[in-house]
């Protein structure tokens, strides 16, 4: 295989590319939007058994080993920003070969950056995103890279058809759906939201029903599982909700979705909002806050967007709290009066019901036939050429930065009395480093 600077222009596409998670779809995709444009393709699996969900083995026959060199002169990294420190610091060794062009596509979901995530960014060459609202935060945090927006592709199965029975859903009933993952942050994510919305709509409505649809509710904080039992909690004292807590292929995800009558997400913020887009490209009304990455694709042509308040975020959140990043963010509270006056009118108004439900077809389809032209990568083609010309990047610098960094960070959220004892143990590591343990390392190219 190719190495330094004579590797053929193509795509070494790192990520966990296996995972039946968001990450790993956008992998995915992607991956199959350079093929079909006729770029060449690897990919370096990092999902490494993370346990969160099912296998999907689509590309396994273009998947590289660990230890083998990335053939190809751009790197694609496919990540949420929150995992830069601990890549940053144990990059794959092909990501440090000269002459290759690292490229980060990264989610985030706030406007603002914490410095350890924000120095962990300045890793790559460039970064891409999936929508305006992270191209607007990395540009404002990051000035000198180039921040490049790239519509995420969707590609669905020809034929997705409902399936009620299969779920144990009436087949006469007004659904309402929504799906949420509690590693992404029930915070965030704001279920509660979605069912207060449901209940004001359809007070004694026995004809209406609410799905909530959950992944990975293992492996959890205590936090979160609390939040996730007072969810059960509230779905069992009302029979008219269905909670599916089952990790689905994604057919079958898919199958889900198309048998709602409308797909709700009361977020209060999102990178760009997967299931929204999915449910729109079936034909789909959402109901969903007018607020982060899902404007990229939502306009109120094509659908029920819920007005809200910019709140801080507290620290019912483990990921975007104060608490945790040591920076204070403001996220949406969406109002969950006005989702529910847009079920309400869905549901009593077929018509337009229908009219929103074709203006999300047409949009989503449009916004799709944007990102299978793959516009982003005559733009790469030209940074790749002209890299000499760009300021030279002192990796080495930067990685002891994050180190540094992300040491703090973890010292903030300690105890005093354990802050303490490791600001007595880190000098001595860093000796004991620096004269004996580098003696039992296995060796790794320098960057």
């Amino acid at each position: 295989m190719s190495t330094g600077t004579d590797a053929p222009f193509g795509f070494n596409i790192i990520g966990m590319s296996s995972a039946d998670l968001g990450l790993g779809l956008t992998a995915r995709q992607f991956a199959r939007v350079l093929l079909a444009r006729g770029y060449p393709v690897c990919i370096l699996d990092i999902d490494a058994g993370h346990g969160r969900s099912g296998k999907n083995n689509e590309f396994a026959h273009i998947t590289v080993g660990a230890g083998e060199n990335l053939p190809y002169a751009v790197n694609l990294f496919v990540e949420g920003a929150h995992i830069l420190p601990e890549f940053i610091l144990r990059p794959p060794r092909s990501m440090t070969v000269p002459g290759r062009l690292n490229v980060g596509f990264l989610w985030w979901e706030l406007t603002v950056l914490p410095e350890y995530l924000r120095l962990g960014a300045e890793f790559f060459d460039v970064l891409m995103v999936g929508s305006e609202f992270v191209q607007s935060t990395m540009g404002n945090h990051i000035p000198r890279t180039p921040v490049l927006l790239a519509e995420h592709p969707l590609s669905l199965p020809a034929e997705v058809l409902p399936n009620r029975a299969r779920f144990g859903l009436p087949q006469d009933a007004f659904v309402v759906g929504m799906s949420f993952d509690p590693l992404s942050d029930p915070a965030r994510k704001n279920p509660f939201a979605s069912l207060e919305a449901f209940r004001l709509a359809f007070t004694g409505q026995s004809n209406c029903h609410l799905v909530v649809k959950m992944s990975n509710p293992r492996g959890v904080s205590p936090k979160m599982l609390e939040l996730i039992n007072r969810m059960k909690s509230h779905i069992e004292q009302d029979e008219r909700m269905h909670l599916i807590e089952e990790t689905l292929p994604y057919d079958d995800l898919l199958s889900l979705y198309a048998s709602y009558d409308v797909f709700i997400s009361l977020h209060r913020s999102e990178g760009l909002g997967l299931g929204p887009l999915e449910a729109m490209l079936l034909g789909k009304p959402v109901v969903a806050t007018a607020w982060s990455g899902n404007l990229s694709y939502m306009s109120h042509e094509n659908a029920c967007l819920v007005a809200h308040d910019l709140v801080p975020v507290n620290d019912d959140s483990d990921f975007f709290g104060p608490e945790a990043m040591g920076i204070q963010g403001f996220w949406a509270d969406p109002l969950p009066e006005h989702a529910a006056a847009w079920l309400r009118k869905l549901q009593g108004d077929p018509e337009f019901r229908k009219s929103i439900s074709l203006n999300a077809l047409r949009d989503a389809r449009a916004y799709q036939a944007r990102a299978e032209q793959a516009g982003f990568v005559s733009e790469l083609e030209a940074i790749w050429n002209a890299l000499d010309t760009y300021p030279t990047r002192d990796r080495p610098g930067l990685k002891v930065r994050v180190a540094e960094a992300t040491r703090q960070n973890r010292l903030r959220k300690m105890s005093w009395g354990r802050r303490q004892v490791m600001r007595l143990y880190h000098p001595a590591e860093v000796l004991l480093d620096r004269h004996v343990f580098w003696r039992f390392r296995s060796r790794r190219a320098a960057p």
